[in-house]
């Protein structure tokens, strides 16, 4: 179970993938009528080969593709949702196209995984957005009743279509904003899409969503070993030690007290919990922030965390727990 979990925790996609199965699953709550009851219609357009083949099975090699996480498997995911993109039982689903690009940008990140292919996802995402944005722009769409589904609750008081293409043409400039910017402002935006017209367009949103967050793992997780030192006299220090042990990462070293070198000041990490890495010392909640920024899936809460409110309240608590401690330090 152990060995499970750090597989989960100490890989950079695991977020990616829980995000790329969910819109699946909820692609299939849409469609599922269509998964076990295809019937191919001939037509002149595309080879035989190609509309007997049921498209919505390939889910099953999309989503495998996703997590083998493997180059040779990116290149069969790629081809099979460009299959299902051009297919004419499934054209226009726009969970496919998402795939697509995510495979290809997957693939592309694969090939040099020592530089993070981080601008050229949130390229990729920009392009997604801009080209549904293009999409719409046709008086087929703008005068249909697709818009009216959309924000109904504002019906009244605004031009559903062109609001509609002017927040999507808002969210894929924003990609391309500096970093800070350019992941918070759309992912609050997406997110604002999602409650204001239904979570149905989760099987979209939900893999960009989880390219977004993968972004930002890639961005702030460190990959310089830090060693952490723990208390063994310690009850408080030795629990949070067995969470570590259980989550722990190849860039993470658990280490104690006891067994630290002279670079360590001792006295002050009976107090504060102590670190090290190639780049310094920490203690305390600098600690736990440098812990966090080791481990990918939790390296997510790592600038929040370097915020500086959220770093005055961690230091305030960490003080107020240190303090209180049964194990006093004699």
């Amino acid at each position: 179970m152990k060995s499970i979990i750090r597989k989960l925790t100490d890989n950079h996609y695991t977020v990616i993938a829980f995000f790329f199965l969910w819109g699946k699953y909820i692609l299939y709550t849409k469609i599922k009528g269509i998964y076990f009851d295809y019937n191919h219609i001939e037509n002149d357009f595309f080879p035989e080969i190609i509309y007997h083949i049921n498209p919505f099975y390939l889910d099953l090699i999309v989503v495998a593709s996703i997590f083998i996480q493997n180059k040779k498997f990116y290149l069969i995911g790629i081809l099979f949702s460009l299959i299902q993109i051009i297919h004419p039982e499934s054209f226009g689903i726009q969970n496919y196209v998402v795939s697509f690009y995510i495979l290809i940008w997957m693939f592309i990140n694969e090939l040099n995984p020592k530089k993070p292919q981080i601008f050229f996802g949130r390229v990729i995402v920009s392009f997604i957005f801009a080209g549904a944005f293009i999409g719409k722009l046709t008086p087929g769409w703008i005068n249909s009743e697709h818009p009216s589904q959309f924000l109904k609750h504002i019906n009244e008081f605004a031009n559903i279509p062109y609001l509609f293409l002017i927040g999507e043409f808002a969210v894929a400039i924003s990609f391309l904003l500096p970093f800070g910017l350019g992941i918070l402002i759309p992912t609050i935006s997406i997110f604002g899409m999602i409650l204001s017209i239904s979570f149905g367009i989760f099987d979209a949103t939900g893999p960009i969503f989880g390219l977004i967050l993968t972004l930002v793992i890639l961005k702030f997780h460190k990959k310089d070993v830090l060693t952490v030192y723990f208390d063994q006299n310690c009850g408080i220090c030795m629990k949070v030690y067995r969470i570590f042990n259980t989550l722990n990462s190849s860039y993470l070293k658990l280490s104690y007290l006891q067994e630290a070198d002279e670079e360590v000041n001792i006295n002050k990490a009976y107090i504060f919990i102590a670190s090290k890495s190639n780049k310094g010392n920490y203690y305390g909640y600098d600690t736990y922030c440098e812990i966090f920024s080791r481990i990918p899936i939790l390296s997510l809460l790592y600038p929040i965390m370097k915020l500086k409110i959220v770093t005055k309240i961690g230091q305030s608590i960490y003080l107020k727990v240190a303090n209180n401690r049964s194990c006093k330090i004699s």
